[in-house]
C-alpha cells in the first residue's frame, strides 16, 4: 500500500516553519511584502514566470503595486533579490524534518562539540 500524506498538515507545518504566507521586510521605515514562494498562489507564480528574467522585472512582478513606492524610497531590485537569496539559502539549509543543518566549516572538517 502506498504512503498517504496529509497535505493540510504539511502546508500548515511549512507555513509555521517559514513564519507565515508572506515575506515581510522594512525599507526606510515602511513595510513591504511578497508571498513566500512555497506558499504563493498560482496566479502570483504565473506573473513571476511571465516577467522578463532581469531583476527589475522580477521584483516588479513580486511586489506588484508596492514596487513604485519601494522605488520612490530609493529601493533597488537588487536589494529585494538579497532577501530572495537569503530565503533560498534558508530553505536549502533545512533538512527534511525542518531542522536547520549545521553549516560546514571552511576547511571541510567537522566541528567538535
Amino acid at each position: 500500500m502506498s504512503e498517504e500524506y496529509d497535505l493540510d498538515a504539511i502546508v500548515a507545518q511549512r507555513r509555521e516553519a517559514v513564519g507565515g504566507d508572506d515575506i515581510v521586510f522594512t525599507w526606510k521605515g515602511e513595510k513591504f511584502s511578497f508571498p513566500h514562494p512555497l506558499l504563493a498562489d498560482d496566479e502570483w507564480k504565473q506573473r513571476i514566470a511571465e516577467a522578463d528574467p532581469d531583476d527589475v522585472s522580477q521584483v516588479e512582478a513580486m511586489l506588484g503595486e508596492q514596487y513604485e513606492r519601494f522605488h520612490e524610497l530609493g529601493g533597488q531590485a537588487g536589494y529585494v533579490m538579497l532577501i530572495v537569496q537569503q530565503v533560498s539559502q534558508k530553505l536549502r539549509d533545512e533538512m527534511s524534518d525542518g531542522r536547520p543543518t549545521r553549516r560546514p566549516t571552511s576547511s571541510g572538517r567537522r566541528q567538535r562539540r
